[in-house]
């Protein structure tokens, strides 16, 4: 009974310490400065928009330093307002250096649009799309930059990224910073996994070389089966023979033993790919399409029902083909077809699949459009309208989850 009593009190005595105990207070200045963050409208640097002089943004950053620390900063990347997050970004990257490059990573698939100036360059970029600009700014080298890249293109949900990490890829490939020989790129990058390697590489512009790299890693029966997928989902890009007798030579080796016959897929969408850019030739070139209207109508009606996930990327330029003159019936084909496309993709999305970041994608099209009807809805086009109503519908019901 006595050992119990000593224990009650003990108890009740820790109690009431920890009753007692309150959280260490925000310092006033870092209290008034994160609520003039919360309303900022952009991340600014001085330039023509604030008449040569620093933007707000930029004026209260060496409070943050000042008066927070680390863990403060850290935080902040937990914060429900994007622009304390991207704040906190900024300060951990000033504070801790290379050191804090694990959790900038956390923040690339940040989908939520910021607009940032700097000097008199305007930018709209994602959360994700500032967390790998100050990765590029802590990498040690080159070769970090690169790797870097070659992790944003392989992951499918940092989407909004891959047309900046493409272009910085293809300038790598241009200058040798980047070798087509898995080997050699297995040495240089080990922290990335061999398949993520082939399908960032599959994902850069078509060159054929990138071609001929991933017809080598095919044909490859040492490779374990999904970094062959990997090749064979990216060569579905290139619609030459060649590429489909290469995947049907391989088809038994793909599919092992998937029930779901993987490589019968990746054909058929080969096939569906090069029947959609037949189609794409003939309503654009004068002296394929139909000169009568009707015949035009239903070309054109049945090329913007293709659900190959090659149409998110050629969203804009279709658009082209039907925004002047014409009724609402092809802005509904087209936009219940990329919606189709993102379903396809992102309810299978086997790790392999190089179109697996469609849904990704079009989001970030869905999501500058959107900003744009908010700004200025009077400028926006109907169809555009048309198309990020439908994908709002589609996000919300069947990809929320998953993001």
């Amino acid at each position: 009974m006595r050992r119990t009593g000593i224990i009650m009190c003990l108890l009740c005595a820790t109690a009431g310490a920890v009753a007692g105990a309150q959280e260490p207070k925000e310092p006033k200045a870092l209290k008034d400065a994160r609520g003039q963050i919360q309303s900022a409208k952009v991340v600014d640097k001085g330039g023509m928009y604030y008449e040569g002089n620093t933007g707000p943004f930029d004026l209260l950053q060496p409070v943050f330093l000042k008066h927070g620390s680390a863990e403060y900063f850290k935080a902040m990347l937990k914060d429900k307002h994007v622009m304390v997050r991207i704040m906190g970004m900024r300060c951990l990257a000033k504070a801790e250096g290379r050191k804090c490059a694990p959790l900038l990573r956390q923040r690339l698939t940040g989908r939520t649009f910021i607009t940032t100036i700097d000097g008199c360059i305007v930018d709209h970029t994602t959360e994700g799309g500032y967390a790998r600009r100050l990765l590029r700014r802590l990498a040690k080298s080159p070769a970090d930059e690169v790797a870097l890249d070659l992790e944003i293109l392989a992951r499918d949900a940092c989407g909004w990224a891959h047309e900046h990490a493409r272009e910085a890829l293809a300038k790598d490939l241009a200058v040798k910073r980047l070798p087509l020989d898995l080997a050699r790129l297995r040495a240089r990058f080990p922290k990335i996994p061999p398949m993520d390697l082939v399908k960032a590489i599959g994902r850069i512009p078509p060159k054929p070389e990138i071609k001929a790299f991933c017809l080598s890693c095919l044909r490859d029966a040492k490779l374990p089966r999904p970094v062959r997928l990997a090749a064979a989902s990216a060569l579905t890009r290139y619609g030459d023979d060649d590429v489909l007798k290469a995947i049907r030579s391989a088809e038994k080796a793909l599919n092992g033993d998937a029930k779901s016959r993987p490589a019968a897929g990746i054909i058929k969408h080969f096939e569906e790919r090069r029947a959609y850019q037949r189609l794409r030739e003939t309503l654009t070139d004068d002296k394929k399409k139909p000169a009568d209207p009707q015949e035009f109508r239903a070309l054109l009606l049945r090329f913007l029902r293709c659900d190959h996930p090659v149409i998110v990327s050629d969203m804009m330029e279709t658009r082209q083909l039907y925004m002047y003159g014409l009724d609402a019936e092809p802005v509904m084909a087209h936009a219940l077809a990329l919606v189709g496309a993102c379903k396809r993709f992102a309810e299978v999305d086997p790790p392999w699949n190089t179109d697996a970041d469609a849904p990704y994608v079009m989001d970030t099209f869905m999501q500058l459009s959107k900003a744009a009807m908010k700004g200025e809805p009077d400028k926006v086009p109907k169809d555009m309208a048309m198309l990020v109503k439908a994908f709002d519908a589609y996000w919300k019901t069947k990809h929320a989850e998953k993001d």
